[in-house]
């Protein structure tokens, strides 16, 4: 929205110095109002780079159309062609996400122009009442427009974003359903083998076949951990109900426990609120690179940062103090199941619009950064 506000500035600016007619503001007025103008831009484009849902925002339409309305008078009022810039707040307020914006900046736009061209309405000329009902009109038109508008995409917004949440979770469910037959119905097959083994073994060999028996329960045991992870994969009953931080923090305690691998969480500042289908795939892209750090990087320590960004989206780091490997062969190749993950990871973080870099080598580690926007 801010790439529309400067154009828009600039032409204010070489309007206001252009040789005109029809007003007479003193130049010394007209540069301290440039300037007021100015900095004020400036301010809001820094807020809006570093808090975008800063509070303040929210009230600078008051301050355009207070501005618009002082440019207007001091420019002939009813004969100001700067009357037309009107158009330009409606069409930008509808752009700006917050419900509460369109509904404000219609009768704030109608009230500014009947403000600055108010001294024309006392002199009752019934031409001058003519054109300012005029313009009235389709001002408010455009208003009743734009917040359609403004709603609609609103609405739309949301369904896309509710589809594609579905979306996420049909290819989560589709790729748990390929791991549990190639990991855990594999795992099924070779125990009924072992204890038909273990039933010929059991008159023959009966310590033979406590070994094999006490080494399969290890294996069905683990099979049974692999299971309840991909129930909760599927879909974590808590991850809309409580702190994303706190729900990734719980998973490393659970992780560490099974694994023996330490792990260690951070929250660098305040804390982190992404919609509910960015929160799903940041925590699969976190779970992803925990499991391969435990299946191929014979790490014995983990970290995990987490960091709101400005955008209210979230940067997350993970680090391991494992073997490494080296990226550009492990991705190119198409059999290779650590690949596999790790170009699942970039696609998730591709799907809401966000990145994930990748850094690593034989002998230091890996190290893992996503960001995901809000």
């Amino acid at each position: 929205m801010l790439r529309h506000v400067w154009p828009a500035l600039v032409f204010a600016a070489a309007w206001l110095w252009f040789p005109h007619t029809r007003h007479t503001i003193p130049a010394s007025y007209a540069c301290a109002f440039l300037i007021l103008i100015g900095l004020v831009t400036f301010y809001r484009t820094r807020i809006a780079l570093k808090r975008p849902n800063a509070q303040i925002l929210r009230y600078l339409p008051i301050f355009d159309a207070v501005v618009l309305a002082l440019a207007i008078r001091a420019t002939g009022g009813v004969d100001s062609e700067l009357w037309l810039f009107y158009y330009f707040l409606l069409v930008v307020g509808a752009m700006d996400p917050r419900p509460r914006t369109i509904e404000m900046i219609g009768p704030l736009v109608v009230i500014s122009y009947v403000g600055a061209t108010a001294p024309d309405i006392l002199h009752r000329d019934w031409e001058v009442l003519e054109v300012l009902g005029t313009r009235l009109f389709f001002l408010f038109l455009t208003a009743m427009l734009t917040r359609q508008i403004a709603l609609s995409r609103a609405r739309l917004s949301d369904e896309l974003s509710s589809l594609h949440e579905q979306l996420s979770l049909s290819h989560e469910r589709n790729r748990i359903a390929r791991e549990i037959h190639d990991g855990i119905g594999h795992s099924l097959v070779n125990c009924m083998l072992t204890l038909e083994l273990c039933e010929r073994l059991v008159c023959s060999n009966p310590e033979e076949a406590c070994k094999i028996i006490r080494q399969e329960k290890e294996d069905l045991r683990s099979a049974l951990d692999d299971m309840r992870d991909y129930v909760h994969h599927l879909r974590p009953a808590e991850l809309e109900n409580e702190p994303f931080a706190l729900l990734v923090k719980r998973y490393l305690a659970r992780f560490a426990d099974r694994t023996g691998i330490t792990a260690n969480f951070k929250l660098i500042g305040s804390s982190v609120d992404l919609p509910p289908s960015s929160r799903l795939v940041l925590l699969r892209i976190i779970q992803e690179a925990l499991t391969n750090a435990a299946k191929h990087s014979e790490a014995t320590e983990i970290n995990v940062t987490l960091a709101r960004t400005g955008d209210a989206g979230a940067h997350c780091v993970i680090t391991d103090n494992g073997c490494g490997f080296d990226e550009d062969a492990v991705l190119k190749d198409p059999g290779s199941a650590q690949g596999f993950g790790l170009r699942t990871m970039k696609d998730r973080a591709s799907s809401v619009g966000g990145d994930m870099q990748i850094e690593s080598s034989p002998g230091n580690g890996t190290r893992i950064s996503v960001y995901i926007p809000g």
